[in-house]
């Protein structure tokens, strides 16, 4: 019997250690995305459309500091959306289906007003597929994206540039689409014309650093419970 309890203690005090450790290198994560996170949001509005046919709506972005970034594309999903259009200066706008989006899309800019160009290739040979972004059931999306040399990215406190980098206010309409129903997850696409990197980020929390705390403290409580056992 003491065995027995020895080794359920060995076990408890294990499970500590590692639910410790896993907890703080989920905090250690989760500090370094959180050193500077992208202050941004979107908010989908419906526009009276009279009380007949299709709604008609946009998607009305705000930002902060986006930390030395720059929003080059937006994609929303909406399995009912009939047409997307955007209202920004040198941006576009097109409904794509999962398949056409994981068959691998080229967002880029002719001329990124410093005689380069970001490049995001969606799909799970790019930027990520469909399904990652916005679950196994949707298959529409709205994708608005940077396109056109005399056109400039979003940039801090809802502005946006144009090519000669005057800066001008976003304007409500810049995101503007026809749908049968509303329904929206917002992912937007940041660009960083210092090192070329690009990211995505959208509403959901990072899963993994949830994911490592959460075993973290399973290890805790199963420690808890087995010296409780030992006594």
């Amino acid at each position: 019997m003491d065995s027995l309890v020895k080794a359920k203690r060995s076990f408890a005090a294990a499970c500590a250690g590692l639910g410790f450790a896993l907890s703080l290198i989920a905090s250690t994560a989760s500090a370094a995305v959180g050193t500077c996170t992208p202050q941004v949001s979107v908010v989908e509005q419906m526009l009276d459309n009279g009380g007949s046919g299709p709604l008609f709506g946009q998607y009305v972005m705000a930002t902060g500091n986006l930390c030395g970034m720059q929003i080059v594309a937006l994609a929303v999903d909406n399995d009912q959306s009939l047409a997307a259009y955007a209202g920004l200066s040198g941006w576009n706008a097109q409904v794509v289906a999962d398949n056409f989006w994981d068959a691998g899309i080229v967002l880029s800019r002719d001329d990124f007003g410093t005689g380069s160009s970001y490049h995001i290739t969606t799909g799970p040979g790019g930027i990520g597929s469909f399904a990652s972004f916005f679950g196994p059931y949707a298959s529409l999306a709205n994708i608005y994206w940077l396109s056109a040399h005399y056109g400039g990215p979003v940039v801090d406190n809802s502005t946006a540039f144009t090519a000669v980098g005057t800066p001008i206010p976003l304007p409500e309409d810049a995101f503007q689409f026809e749908t049968r129903a509303p329904a929206s997850v917002p992912i937007l696409f940041l660009y960083d014309s210092a090192t070329g990197a690009t990211q995505a980020v959208s509403a959901v929390p990072e899963p993994t650093a949830l994911a490592l705390l959460a075993v973290g403290l399973l290890g805790l409580l199963g420690a808890k419970r087995g010296l409780r056992a030992g006594h």
